[in-house]
């Protein structure tokens, strides 16, 4: 895959990305990635595209972007969990479920190395027995 300067996109993406966060931060990096309102500006700055994903390619490029992309939703659900405490009865139980278990499912998405085509993330009925725990305890104070 090229890109418009004649080199390898994922070490013009790379180049990009270490500006980026260098210059924002990487809070400051997802805000500016969010700012574009669709992950196609993520896509180029990792160095990932659309045919890799037809392909179902996996390499440094796909890897990096899993990565970002695993980190984001587990921050987007950590600073969810407060309104899980908040809530009662059954709402709030659902969503701290829903939180636990988006968090494990992360968690499994970044021990694959990104893989989802051949390594499927999935819950397994134990897991979900300590999702439904930790939801009803209201514990999870993990990242």
């Amino acid at each position: 895959m090229q890109c418009g300067f004649g080199m390898r996109s994922h070490a013009v993406a790379g180049a990009f990305v270490a500006i980026f966060k260098r210059e924002l931060g990487d809070a400051g990096f997802v805000e500016f990635a969010e700012a574009f309102g669709n992950h196609s500006i993520v896509l180029f700055l990792c160095g990932a595209g659309e045919r890799q994903i037809e392909a179902r390619h996996v390499d440094a490029s796909w890897t990096a972007l899993m990565r970002f992309e695993c980190d984001r939703a587990r921050a987007m659900l950590v600073a969810g969990k407060p309104l899980g405490r908040t809530l009662p009865g059954r709402v709030g139980l659902e969503i701290r479920a829903t939180i636990e278990g988006g968090i494990m499912i992360a968690d499994r998405i970044t021990a694959a190395s990104g893989d989802v085509f051949r390594h499927r993330p999935t819950l397994r009925k134990r897991d979900w027995a300590w999702i439904l725990w930790r939801a009803a305890m209201k514990t999870g104070d993990r990242p």
